[in-house]
């Protein structure tokens, strides 16, 4: 199996919208560690986990459990 963020098990690649149907999406997330910060700029942060695109791959690949 190709280490890709789509087929490691903290690559997140699908939700669900607001009629209850599941999207698969081009730009993920990667839930291997929690949330980070950043600055809004006006003084504000929020918390988001980072956004990961299909091909990416960082060397924290686990292989995703069927």
């Amino acid at each position: 199996m190709e280490a890709a963020c789509t087929s490691c098990k903290y690559g997140v690649f699908s939700r669900v919208n607001e009629w209850g149907e599941v999207v698969v999406t081009k730009i993920g997330l990667c839930r291997r560690f929690p949330p980070q910060p950043f600055s809004k700029g006006s003084g504000y942060s929020e918390f988001n986990f980072p956004r990961v695109e299909t091909n990416d791959w960082c060397g924290e690949w686990k292989e995703r459990e069927a």
